[in-house]
């Protein structure tokens, strides 16, 4: 009987010490909640891309406005950029650069984007954004609205630059290249060349020029006309 109750005993001790143990998990449950959500502390939003007319726009400041969360930088010599948002911040994020003459370039990041996002921002990116939204991507960052910017996803954007494409044909051959996201090396100032994509933005400034359109008329243009 006396070895029956020591049994008995170990066995209780050893069910209690099992239920702390729960206890210990349980208060643990919420340490290990945390590297749930590290992800998003450690590896937040962060938006990178070159900003260029065919030429980098070097040292120019670059803002962001998202659906939560605001980010600024400044452009290397050779027009890149990258801007880390905080720790909570969501696409979408309308992207805007200052030019030395103090005119200003838009882009944008689509709703869902998460980790390390590319945009560049050029003025084809500001023509592809206007037929996105279908208003000019100046109103709509200084009128940052991220619940209207919520319907424009990466498929919105790439139609965009399909219609943007069709409507510039007779102009620079656009493709089905969607000219925010594909990489972007522009020549610079100090002779460094840029690749296929930078030379297509110095055959638009070239065309723009020769038939005496400026830009924000050919974005008002796709803006009220998008299709």
């Amino acid at each position: 009987m006396q070895h029956s109750r020591i049994v008995l005993s170990a066995i209780m001790v050893a069910a209690l010490t099992a239920c702390g143990g729960g206890g210990s998990d349980n208060s643990g449950g919420s340490s290990s909640a945390t590297p749930a959500t590290a992800p998003a502390q450690s590896n937040p939003l962060a938006i990178r891309g070159t900003a260029a007319t065919g030429l980098a726009i070097a040292n120019a400041q670059v803002l962001a406005k998202c659906a939560s969360g605001e980010a600024a930088g400044t452009t290397a010599a050779d027009g890149t950029f990258r801007l880390t948002l905080p720790a909570a911040a969501q696409a979408p994020c309308a992207l805007q650069v200052v030019l030395p003459d103090s005119s200003r370039l838009y882009s944008m990041v689509p709703t869902g984007a998460t980790g390390s996002a590319i945009a560049n921002i050029t003025p084809l990116t500001q023509l592809v954004v206007a037929a996105a939204v279908g208003r000019d991507p100046s109103e709509g960052f200084e009128n940052f609205d991220s619940s209207a910017l919520a319907q424009v996803s990466q498929q919105a954007l790439a139609d965009a630059a399909k219609r943007v494409g069709n409507s510039l044909a007779s102009i620079i051959i656009l493709g089905d290249a969607n000219p925010l996201t594909p990489p972007l090396i522009a020549a610079t100032a100090s002779g460094g060349t840029g690749n296929d994509l930078d030379r297509l933005l110095d055959q638009l400034k070239a065309k723009l020029a020769e038939l005496k359109v400026k830009l924000d008329e050919l974005v008002t243009a796709v803006a009220t006309n998008p299709g």
